[in-house]
């Protein structure tokens, strides 16, 4: 106890200990990517609490001994645009930086996940998940709505767990729907199963129809109230306007 007691835990003195092991680390990985023979990397995409898109690189390296390495090689920031030119410099300047030769290089992996922008089923699933799920997607379309001084600052994330929150999905995205098409289309998305007359036409049936759905649901969870506590009027009254969208 008083030995840990003398150890000093200010702000300034952990973030310099945190400094020294990463200076170590570093150091250390160094020293094996000199002796690396062949060597892949895999690079994905994570973003930060503030939606900073971070791009993580890997390296799995071979030496002539035959000792595998794996480890994160780098994590860096990626604050503009995420284009292949984009992503190329940025892995070119991390191989600099270790000293890997690009001719050792044998093998690249990403994750290859396309966005299913075209897809029938989920369409609108798809489209705020291509959104949201992606950092620096979501820090532009947030800039989008600012710009535009839109009344919705976000676009709800979608998920099947709770399917009755999906209404708000919906009703946000029939609001936004300008926006989203804007949006989309400077990313180079086909937009066509959107924005025809037909899915739009569904998608307002669909704002509605959940919307009663959610106000029966929460008639349904009231405090001390059951099935059995709604009277066949009230219950007539419900299934009358499900039936007929606003």
């Amino acid at each position: 106890m008083k030995d840990f007691n003398k150890i000093s835990l200010s702000r300034n003195t952990i973030a310099e200990r945190v400094n020294d092991i990463a200076t170590y680390l570093r150091s250390q990985l160094t020293k094996i990517c000199k002796v690396v023979q062949a060597f892949s990397i895999t690079f994905d995409e994570s973003t930060d609490v503030k939606d900073v898109a971070q791009l993580s690189v890997f390296i799995r390296g071979c030496s002539f001994k035959y000792d595998i390495t794996e480890e994160l090689l780098e994590l860096m920031p990626m604050h503009s645009t995420k284009t292949d030119d984009d992503i190329f410099l940025e892995i070119e300047k991390i191989l600099d930086k270790y000293k890997l030769p690009i001719i050792k290089l044998v093998f690249i992996v990403t994750d290859g996940a396309p966005a299913m922008i075209g897809s029938k089923k989920g369409l609108v699933a798809s489209v705020v998940n291509f959104i949201r799920a992606r950092g620096l997607n979501h820090h532009q379309f947030v800039s989008l709505l600012n710009e535009n001084d839109s009344e919705y600052k976000n676009l709800p994330y979608y998920t099947e767990v709770r399917w009755l929150s999906y209404q708000k999905v919906l009703k946000a995205f029939n609001h936004l729907k300008t926006e989203i098409f804007q949006f989309l289309e400077t990313k180079g998305q086909d937009i066509s199963d959107i924005k025809n007359t037909k899915f739009l036409q569904d998608l307002a049936f669909l704002v509605d129809i959940t919307k009663h759905l959610n106000d029966l649901n929460i008639i349904l969870q009231g405090k001390n109230c059951s099935p059995q506590c709604l009277t066949i009027t009230e219950l007539s009254n419900q299934a009358f306007t499900l039936g007929t969208p606003n």
